[in-house]
């Protein structure tokens, strides 16, 4: 929650429509939660990280990838930070695997991720950012 405050992101607990644990807004910088899971809050703040390396171009990035980036970033915080996490995590491949676009091959999806989701962990956790720019509609 710290890091959400540092960013000027409003934190809200509330009933979601359709059944969402989550939901991060770039426009109002707000985050709704409807669970008191850390790993939907890491999941939120993990699209406020990509949101803010980004920018603008956050919008047009494809919603498997920001979802995917979001949930990997989110299972590598809560096996930091929540002593009780079960690891590996199956409800996160299937999360990521229901965004997956035709991709049979959940795997090599996060590979093909790992870069975006490391300058996320970065932005959070106030690593040194990396060098290389964050891939965005075709990376």
């Amino acid at each position: 929650m710290g890091k959400a405050e540092e960013w000027g992101l409003q934190v809200h607990y509330t009933a979601m429509e359709n059944g969402l644990l989550g939901a991060y807004s770039p426009n109002s910088q707000k985050i709704r939660l409807s669970s008191e899971e850390p790993t939907v809050f890491y999941h939120e703040l993990s699209h406020a990280a990509h949101h803010r390396l980004t920018g603008e171009e956050f919008k047009g990035i494809p919603k498997w990838k920001q979802e995917a980036v979001a949930e990997l970033a989110a299972t590598v915080l809560a096996i930091l930070y929540e002593k009780d996490y079960p690891t590996p995590s199956k409800a996160s491949y299937n999360y990521i695997s229901g965004y997956a676009e035709d991709c049979t091959n959940i795997p090599k999806l996060c590979m093909s991720i790992l870069k975006d989701t490391e300058k996320v962990l970065r932005e959070i956790l106030d690593l040194p950012r990396a060098s290389q720019e964050l891939t965005s509609v075709s990376g």
